[in-house]
């Protein structure tokens, strides 16, 4: 067949196509026609053509492909432009082709021109194509894919609403890739640079993110994984020592990047390291404070603030934030802490020569811990006595004066009491008050039924209620001796029957009977009560 392989061992009968034969070579109106495949890979039967051909003897076969050797010669260019195109190796010429561009050493002087070209030039092609496939190039197609979520309105029965949706996001980058880079090297110039990103994520310096690679020759599903700095020497081992054309492959998930972000705050900002330096500071002072931009108030009280802290530090009660001892300003068992408030009002006073250092000014924030307040109706002063007391000698009359005005008030009061039994209460309306108490009287309501008209009220009741009219039918329902409570028992058919009315009126009836008996016994179980 055409197909079959060069390696089932055909007879040389190739070797000397080019050199002269005892036999004549057939006539061109003899020449059978031959597939492409058989010219590829010639064998003793071509399938490939109708009808079949059958080869029974080498000169036949010699002069065939003698005759289609254009083709021969096309049909090989087309097969290593393809292979260099989808960077796959170039084809080697079957056995029996090579075979025939290699000269027979006897007959060499004999070989005819056009062949021996035709070979030279073949191996200069040859020789050409396997050099530009051994030496890979540095500049790779990169495809780098980034599936990230994005907000999609989809048709819902209540209307549209926003669903989050992953879709990948496809970037293709050319970018040079050698062997010197590393994984923050990979990351930063061709994944993050392919979408936009640089300086907005990171790398892990033992791992991460997590990222997939691969080139040609591989696929997703055997992919490696460049999230370790060993997976990713894999992956550049493996695209280094690939030989031919090498597209570049990564996939990536958007959200795997989340614990990467870069916060601008952490960045370092190059002016703040510039003015960090001390060359800076040695020409522009940048460590020094300025003056001027305090006034003269502000620079003295500065120098006597650090004179009081160093006149009343050392307190051996009280700690300071640094765990040290606290500068209070001590009198007694009083100890006032001087924090930079207090300081500051010292030093105003001090400058104002109301106050010196071993004395502060007479102001609220100095006069210790607060005292707890007192509660209550008297406010800050203590109650007063209800008896009268002497006044002083010494006491002036404003002073005694709302002493006496109590006294006089507490005495008319208490004329107001003695005189109490001769009130006119007209003048207030008696007010009546109810008690939640279970045994309080009752507000007044209709007498309770007797057992002999129970009944009757009964009927009464749901005429007023409901509008049902059954007293024609009381004589009856006393013959059966049909109490209200006990109504509800009997059954619908036997009530219809005997008031010749519908269903639902002897239901509602029913249902009436139900919620009059319960009013009925609470307002007996409550007379009881009484």
């Amino acid at each position: 067949m055409a197909g079959q392989s060069s390696g089932s061992h055909p007879p040389r009968h190739l070797v000397d196509l080019f050199v002269p034969q005892q036999q004549p070579a057939p006539d061109p109106e003899d020449i059978r026609p031959a597939s492409d495949a058989w010219l590829r890979n010639p064998a003793w039967t071509d399938g490939g053509t109708d009808p079949v051909q059958r080869y029974f003897s080498e000169a036949e076969m010699q002069a065939t492909i003698r005759a289609h050797w254009p083709r021969v010669m096309a049909l090989h260019e087309d097969d290593r432009l393809k292979a260099l195109e989808n960077g796959c190796a170039i084809p080697q010429l079957p056995k029996v082709i090579a075979d025939l561009l290699r000269p027979h050493p006897p007959h060499r002087a004999q070989t005819p021109v056009f062949a021996i070209n035709a070979h030279a030039a073949i191996r200069h092609e040859n020789a050409n194509d396997a050099a530009r496939a051994a030496a890979p190039s540095d500049i790779f197609t990169i495809n780098v894919v980034l599936h990230k979520a994005v907000l999609e309105k989809v048709a819902t029965r209540s209307g549209q609403k926003l669903v989050e949706k992953v879709k990948p996001f496809s970037e293709n980058i050319r970018s040079e890739f050698t062997g010197a880079w590393s994984r923050h090297d990979f990351f930063h110039k061709i994944v993050y640079k392919a979408h936009g990103i640089v300086g907005q994520y990171g790398i892990g310096d033992p791992c991460g993110p997590c990222a997939k690679a691969w080139h040609t020759g591989f696929s997703k599903s055997t992919s490696f994984n460049i999230a370790s700095n060993e997976g990713f020497v894999a992956f550049q081992d493996s695209v280094l020592n690939k030989r031919g054309v090498c597209n570049i492959y990564v996939d990536i998930e958007a959200s795997e990047l989340q614990g990467f972000r870069i916060n601008p705050n952490d960045v370092e900002n190059p002016l703040h390291a510039a003015l960090d330096s001390p060359d800076i500071e040695l020409t522009d002072g940048t460590l020094v404070p300025h003056v001027a931009i305090y006034s003269a108030k502000d620079q003295a009280n500065g120098a006597i603030i650090l004179e009081l802290q160093k006149r009343w530090e050392g307190c051996p009660q009280h700690k300071d934030e640094n765990g040290k001892a606290a500068v209070c300003y001590r009198f007694g068992n009083v100890h006032v802490p001087l924090n930079m408030r207090r300081l500051s009002l010292w030093s105003d006073a001090i400058h104002a020569d109301k106050a010196t250092k071993e004395q502060p000014p007479d102001l609220p924030e100095f006069g210790g811990l607060p005292e707890p307040k007192p509660r209550g109706r008297t406010g800050p002063h203590p109650a007063i006595e209800t008896t009268p007391s002497v006044p002083a000698a010494s006491s002036d009359l404003t002073s005694i004066t709302p002493l006496l005005m109590t006294v006089i008030v507490k005495q008319a009061m208490d004329m107001i009491s003695a005189s109490g039994s001769h009130r006119q209460h007209s003048a207030s309306p008696s007010r009546r008050r109810r008690s939640a108490s279970p045994r309080s009287s009752p507000p007044p309501s209709s007498p309770i039924p007797s057992n002999d008209s129970e009944l009757h009220e009964f009927l009464l009741a749901l005429l007023a209620k409901k509008g049902i009219d059954f007293t024609s039918f009381e004589e009856a329902l006393a013959a059966e001796e049909y109490s209200p409570g006990i109504l509800a028992a009997v059954p619908v058919q036997e009530l219809c029957e005997l008031t010749r009315s519908p269903k639902g009126r002897v239901m509602k009836m029913q249902q009436f009977s139900i919620s009059w008996s319960a009013k009925i016994e609470k307002r007996v179980g409550r007379r009881h009560h009484t």
